[in-house]
């Protein structure tokens, strides 16, 4: 009962961190197990039991793969394009207008539980060209922000279903499937991408210069 409630609370959890919009792109975690339940109950050889699940393995890392690649690229592209240096706030007015938009802005992601997006908008009104200028860029800096997060935890949670996937095998059929997948997995593009990487460092570093130039 203790090894089925911890399955349970994975799959919850995969579930619960999954972005909505992302759903069809992520480790089909249910039918990694349907998959070991099916195969572990044949007459296979265990060589033959060994390379179906590993086929199953690579044809859902190949599709990881290649949503994280189009999903990175674009994050990646819309960062090139925000100019940090020009969210400014020329007044104390302004900033507390900032800084107000951007607790807004954090509470409204909060509560969505990491889906895309955020419904604060702008605001209205007469503004200052510069100040208009200096809420779009921070606008788009903030969809960036989340996006990059959110890519980070796309990473986590599918490297973990794998190894969670790889352990449940084992674990059924008494065979050894580690050796063969895991090098595979530790250098797939999803895990292994200096781009994301730099990318998280880059966005983590302006929005803590961001913060220190608003005063928050």
């Amino acid at each position: 009962m203790v090894r089925r409630s911890a399955a349970m609370k994975f799959g919850k959890q995969l579930q619960g961190t999954m972005v909505a919009e992302w759903s069809d792109y992520y480790v089909d975690y249910k039918t990694l197990k349907k998959e070991i339940k099916a195969i572990s109950s044949t007459d296979a050889s265990p060589p033959a039991q060994v390379e179906r699940f590993v086929e199953l393995l690579v044809e859902q890392l190949e599709g990881v793969n290649m949503f994280f690649t189009t999903e990175q690229a674009s994050v990646v592209a819309k960062w090139k394009t925000i100019d940090v240096l020009m969210i400014q706030a020329p007044t104390a007015a302004d900033k507390a207008m900032m800084i107000q938009w951007l607790r807004e802005r954090l509470r409204s992601n909060s509560d969505s539980r990491g889906e895309k997006g955020s419904d604060t908008t702008l605001p209205t009104g007469r503004m200052a060209a510069k100040l208009k200028a200096s809420m779009h860029q921070l606008s788009l800096f903030c969809d960036v922000y989340d996006a990059a997060q959110r890519l980070s935890q796309y990473v986590a949670i599918n490297y973990v279903a794998f190894v969670k996937g790889m352990k449940k095998f084992e674990k059924r059929t008494a065979l050894s499937v580690g050796h063969i997948f895991m090098p595979r997995l530790q250098r797939a593009v999803f895990f292994n991408s200096p781009a994301l990487a730099i990318l998280l460092a880059e966005v983590d570093f302006s929005a803590k210069d961001l913060l220190l130039r608003l005063g928050c």
